[in-house]
This record gives structure tokens, C-alpha cells and sequence, in this order.
């Protein structure tokens, strides 16, 4: 199953760019091949960059019962009708199909498999099934870690969204082990020559996120330090020469 260009870059489905357009197929049941559709961008229901925005206009469905696709695209065609549709189990079950798919293709370890982790996070996220959410963003994140030519940015995404749930389910502690593990890799990305907005955002969204859970263990001075390098950060990104 071939998603070149998808998430914009010659990658594939799993090259998690988040501020990048989104994709439809042509002709929305035609060829398979994918294309840039810039109303429809990645990011998260509140405007968030860091997952699909399954809440689009139900006109751009992907359909499933195209016949000349191979099994995993018309998977995921039928995970992302059913996410569409806030049919959430239905698309879990898709997205499972998909994972044994990718798994036979490209390998337990690989980064199609850790997305694929990602895409089932988030039927159970939006199924509000957090415990359950939580152990598919790990398992991702565990996956991407070790994935070769894997962009180290998106295991500190998958690991971002650990986090979230662990704020979910209100367990600060965790929370808090999980951020720092996320912060890790996402600060050493945030600002680089090549780097993208989303990028910068993701990071300071995660150290922001960190700072309001720290404070609830009251640990107010590493908060202090967390926001503090939030705006260092904006800064050598808004401002590189200064």
C-alpha cells in the first residue's frame, strides 16, 4: 500500500507532518492516488497540530469498497469512513486489519506500523477509551523509537499523545514522567534550519502542557523554567539572529 506525498513529503502515510495539507484521492473513489487538499489540514479538533481531524466535511469520505485497491489501502479507506462516521470501534477494527497489513509488508519494527499504532490511539481516544488510547500511542512510540529512518520528531509526537492521555485519566505523575520523555526529543527538533511551524508548536505546546501539570504537583519552579523555555524557544524561532 503505497501513500507517497501523503502528509506532505516524498514519505508515505507515515511521515507524521502535521501542518502539512491533508490528502483526498482522486476522485475521492478513483485511482488511490493521492493528492494535496489544502482545506483539509492535520490537526486536532480544537485547531491543535498532532493528529488527523477526522470531523471534516462527510463529503470528502475516502470509500472502502473500491475494488482495485490492495487490502491495506481499502483499510484504511474504511478506518478513516468509520472515524468520519464517529463509528469508533468500527474504525479500530479497520485500523487493526491495517496493522496485521502493515506488519506483513514492512515488519513489526517499522515506522508504517508505529503510525498505524497512532491511527488506533485515536479511534480510542475519540471513543473516550483512554487506558485503551494510551497503550496504542506506547506501543507506536516504542516502535518508532527503534524504526529505521524514522524521523526522531514524530516518536516525540506519538510519545506527546501518551502524555495526553495520561492527563486524561488524571494521573499527574505519569503525566509528568511522560512529558519529560516527550520534551526530550522534541526540544532537540523544535528549532533547526529546517524546521516547520508545526514543529516549533508541538514543542511549546508540550512544554506548556507540562507546566500545568507540574504545578498540580507543585512543583512550581520547574514549571516556571518549563515556560521560560517555551518563550526561548518561540524566540530563536520568530527571532533566529537575536
Amino acid at each position: 500500500m503505497s501513500f507517497d506525498n501523503c502528509y506532505g513529503g516524498a514519505h508515505n502515510r507515515n511521515a507524521l507532518e502535521f501542518d502539512k495539507p491533508a490528502f483526498q484521492f482522486d476522485q475521492l473513489c478513483g485511482t488511490g492516488t493521492i493528492k494535496e487538499l489544502p482545506a483539509l489540514n492535520l490537526k486536532k479538533s480544537n485547531g491543535e497540530p498532532g493528529v488527523l481531524d477526522f470531523s471534516v466535511d462527510k463529503t470528502l469520505y475516502l470509500c472502502a469498497d473500491n475494488k482495485g485497491d490492495d487490502k491495506g489501502t481499502q483499510l484504511f479507506r474504511a478506518g478513516y469512513k468509520a472515524m468520519n462516521e464517529e463509528r469508533y470501534k468500527d474504525a479500530e477494527k479497520s485500523f487493526k486489519e491495517l496493522l496485521k497489513v502493515d506488519q506483513q509488508q514492512y515488519g513489526k519494527d517499522s515506522k508504517e506500523v508505529a503510525s498505524t499504532y497512532q491511527f488506533l490511539g485515536q479511534a480510542c481516544e475519540k471513543d473516550k477509551r483512554y487506558d485503551a488510547a494510551k497503550t496504542y500511542y506506547k506501543e507506536g512510540a516504542d516502535i518508532s523509537a527503534k524504526a529505521k529512518s524514522e524521523d526522531p520528531f514524530n516518536t516525540g509526537i506519538y510519545l506527546h499523545n501518551v502524555a495526553k492521555m495520561d492527563v486524561q485519566l488524571k494521573d499527574w505523575k505519569a503525566a509528568a514522567k511522560s512529558y519529560e520523555a516527550t520534551i526530550k526529543i522534541l526540544d532537540s527538533n523544535a528549532v533547526h534550519p529546517a524546521s516547520e511551524n508545526a514543529r516549533m508548536m508541538e514543542t511549546t505546546k508540550a512544554l506548556t502542557d507540562y507546566a500545568d501539570v507540574i504545578n498540580k504537583l507543585g512543583r512550581n519552579d520547574d514549571a516556571k523554567k518549563a515556560l521560560e523555555r517555551k518563550d526561548q524557544i518561540e524566540k530563536q524561532y520568530y527571532h533566529p539572529d537575536k
